[in-house]
């Protein structure tokens, strides 16, 4: 029994100590927690794009000693563009301040040369993304048609023009020649099987060259699909969670705290207004290029073909034009660009206005294909227009009208003048033979 007493106590003192040491334990013990992240927002509209992705040119032309050919094709111009890829470009100065029209002709119309469209003053230093400029100093200035002439060789190099057509500012540079012979063996030979072209030398101060053959268009009608408003919302507003809607009669409108507004209007269209970043400085081209594009690209904004379309520094704005098939799209019924107007707030930079579309070119319906008429066929009608200046005119294009019909977006082909920076459709009356065919 006395041994039984012992054994007793024994066990009664470890069950003691083990409770004091598992109550110290228990006080004493901290937990390690795994920080749980907040599940991220993701505001992603549609996709991003690169700068040479939406700065790109819209026709190429080429002119050899006899005749001259062209295109508008988007697998021409992507084999051109590749065919440049990695140029460098080399000595870049200052060959003319303000050169005149009978001058900046002379380079748009001799023979030997490839010519290259943009819609919009092209800055140098984007264009360094595209061909590299070796020159320490890149001027901060633009041009919208670039010359790479392959008949002139200057100290074992061939030599590139920059014209800007509108300040009459034109820039030379140089490419080494060891590049020639692949450029002439593939993209020029290649080339030479292009549509023929021609121009009519009453029409406009610049040589202004359209096909000369009648050639076949394809009709594309879409689904009317667009994006949420509330997207639209989530990408654009600091806040989402603060934001008061109002229904109106023409348009929702959508507000926060900071002021800022956005309506979602029944052209299927938004306009976004930040009030406090309102700014009467201007621009450096490049920067408003590149900010605009950081901004569309920080919420995946390219729900559609948005091409780099023009820009007026002074006042900080940009346009960015829907493309379908390699073409523009204009319309009046519903909006067919992304304008953007730059701001800055507290010594910040950011958007000040944002106005864009808000359909998607998604479910396909139906294409067919139209017979166009022959550009010497638009030039020949245009000279009978009795209301317009025709030295004004500054480019003749093919390009698509979008047209609305109920839940339906039909993309129609047509022929445009631009004038005083306003683009206009000729009709298939204007033209002659009454409305362009359908097959």
């Amino acid at each position: 029994m006395k041994y039984i007493e012992h054994i007793k106590s024994g066990a009664l003192a470890l069950l003691v100590l083990l409770s004091v040491v598992l109550t110290f334990t228990i006080w004493t013990f901290k937990p390690t927690f795994e920080m749980i992240e907040p599940p991220s927002t993701d505001v992603a509209i549609g996709e991003n794009r690169r700068v040479e992705e939406v700065v790109r040119p819209h026709k190429a032309l080429f002119h050899y000693s006899d005749t001259v050919t062209g295109t508008t094709e988007r697998a021409d111009i992507d084999r051109l563009l590749q065919s440049v890829d990695g140029w460098k470009v080399q000595d870049l100065a200052l060959a003319e301040e303000e050169a005149s029209s009978a001058t900046m002709s002379a380079y748009l119309h001799d023979s030997n040369r490839v010519v290259l469209y943009y819609n919009g003053g092209v800055p140098f230093s984007i264009y360094d993304t595209v061909m590299e400029i070796t020159d320490s100093a890149i001027p901060e200035s633009s041009f919208d048609r670039l010359i790479i002439e392959w008949g002139t060789i200057e100290s074992n190099k061939f030599v590139l023009h920059f014209i800007n057509s509108e300040t009459g500012r034109i820039y030379k540079a140089f490419i080494t020649s060891s590049v020639l012979d692949e450029f002439q063996a593939s993209t020029l030979v290649e080339a030479m099987d292009f549509d023929a072209y021609t121009i009519n030398e009453a029409i406009g101060k610049l040589p202004i060259y359209v096909p000369t053959e009648e050639k076949q268009m394809t009709q594309y009608t879409y689904l009317l699909d667009e994006v949420s408003p509330n997207r639209f919302v989530n990408a654009l507003f600091e806040n989402p969670n603060n934001v008061s809607a109002t229904r109106e009669a023409m348009y929702e409108e959508y507000t926060d705290d900071s002021a800022a507004i956005m309506r979602v209007h029944k052209t299927k269209s938004i306009s976004y207004v930040q009030p406090q970043a309102e700014s009467a400085d201007p621009s450096v081209p490049s920067e408003l290029l590149l900010n605009t594009l950081d901004f569309v690209n920080g919420h995946g904004g390219w729900t559609n073909d948005y091409r780099y379309f023009g820009m007026n520094p002074l006042n900080q704005e940009i346009t960015y034009q829907l493309f379908l098939n390699n073409r523009p799209v204009f319309g009046s019924m519903l909006s067919t660009s992304i304008d953007i107007t730059w701001g800055t707030d507290n010594g910040e930079e950011q958007i000040y206005q944002y106005d864009r579309p808000v359909y998607v070119l998604e479910s396909t319906v139906s294409t067919q294909l139209v017979d166009m008429p022959s550009g010497l066929d638009v030039v020949n009608a245009m000279k009978r227009l009795e209301d317009r200046d025709l030295t004004e005119i500054t480019d003749i294009i093919a390009a698509y009208e979008l047209v609305r019909k109920d839940q339906l977006l039909e993309f129609q082909p047509a022929w445009y003048y631009q004038s005083n920076g306003i683009w206009i459709k000729l009709t298939g009356e204007e033209i002659g033979g009454g409305p362009f065919g359908l097959e």
